[in-house]
């Protein structure tokens, strides 16, 4: 469910804690974090103090724009460390950055520039990484949770509202009262802490996705299942009825229990589609 551009709230309670180590006059006093998409466009920035080239950022893009240690972060896939001039005054900057990962899948760069030396900024980089993904994870782990729990009424709501539908049209195509269906929709606010409307719709979406997926899978799996059932009876028919009988020829003998197995391997992926 989340990309890097929905990993904000994450990152600014990450972030906070920055505060409870920078009330001396460190590193991050002349500094900037930022964390950007997998294409180095930045979605966050964060400043524990004012810093006072932060104008330079605001442009999205700038990271496209100039050679920074993000960029060399995606040529080699890890960390890396820069310095460079910037803007018309030729400022002179320090970079470091590192990829963020959720499991195997890059989501983005977090990195810090600032003013003073970042050489031994390392840990503290790599740390607010594992922090951030750690945090997604904990994240999909809570939705899959909520998702498993939603029952067919509440996703019937869902689907309605991402149709546009008001609470009387809701009531009147279930048949339920007005204060029934008001109960359903505020339970699902407080199951997802969203307030809006519009944030259920796209809950729908992902949550529809994730169930499009799910039946796609398992009617593949009973499909398999079938073709393995009759795969098994014809091999054991075949085996049983050959016309010479069952001494005269031992190999019928090695094709029974491929029958046999096949069958269990089909009755096998049968039970795991009713999980």
């Amino acid at each position: 469910m989340l990309g890097v551009e929905s990993i904000i709230p994450i990152a600014e309670k990450t972030f906070t804690g920055i505060h409870s180590i920078n009330y001396n006059q460190t590193v991050f006093s002349e500094s900037i974090f930022l964390i950007t998409n997998s294409s180095l466009k930045i979605v966050y920035l964060y400043t524990p103090f004012d810093f006072k080239y932060k104008i330079l950022f605001e442009d999205k893009d700038f990271l496209n724009k100039n050679k920074t240690a993000f960029d060399f972060s995606r040529l080699r896939n890890s960390f890396a460390l820069s310095k460079g001039q910037y803007g018309r005054t030729k400022i002179v900057l320090n970079s470091i950055a590192m990829p963020i990962y959720k499991q195997n899948q890059l989501l983005g760069y977090i990195g810090l520039i600032s003013e003073k030396e970042v050489k031994g900024m390392e840990p503290v980089i790599e740390l607010l990484s594992k922090l951030i993904s750690d945090q997604i994870m904990m994240e999909n782990s809570t939705f899959r949770q909520k998702f498993e729990s939603i029952s067919e009424v509440e996703m019937e709501i869902l689907e309605l509202i991402f149709l546009g539908k008001t609470d009387d049209e809701i009531a009147k195509t279930i048949q339920f009262s007005k204060s029934t269906v008001r109960f359903y929709i505020s339970k699902l606010f407080k199951k997802f802490k969203v307030k809006k409307r519009i944030e259920l719709s796209n809950i729908y979406n992902e949550l529809n996705s994730s169930r499009m997926k799910r039946v796609i899978v398992m009617r593949k799996k009973t499909t398999i299942s079938r073709l393995l059932y009759i795969l098994g009876f014809l091999v054991l028919i075949f085996s049983f009825s050959y016309p010479l009988g069952y001494v005269q020829h031992p190999f019928v003998f090695y094709i029974v229990p491929i029958g046999i197995a096949l069958i269990f391997w089909g009755s096998k992926l049968k039970k795991s589609t009713k999980r």
